[in-house]
């Protein structure tokens, strides 16, 4: 199951007027990272999202909470006991 949070966390990088770059180098990441996460092209593991959390000082549950959607790979999957993983919107 991918959790999708990448658009939230743009969203919050904008709101701040941060740049990509910014983010990046406090999070200790490539710009192309961060861009790739931003549009779903990279996942993210629970680490960094809590880093990206804290540097855009938004709480973890505003980036997953209300805009969260859920993606299963394969059928019969019940995503209750399959392996988690924060992904980017």
């Amino acid at each position: 199951m991918d959790i999708v949070v990448g658009n939230r966390l743009r969203q919050a990088r904008t709101a701040r007027q941060l740049s990509l770059n910014d983010v990046a180098g406090r999070a200790k990441i490539s710009v192309a990272t961060l861009s790739r996460i931003e549009r779903d092209k990279q996942g993210i593991d629970l680490g960094l999202f809590l880093t990206l959390s804290r540097i855009l000082k938004a709480p973890p549950h505003d980036l997953v909470h209300r805009f969260v959607r859920v993606r299963t790979r394969g059928s019969g999957i019940d995503p209750r006991h399959s392996s988690s993983r924060v992904r980017a919107a």
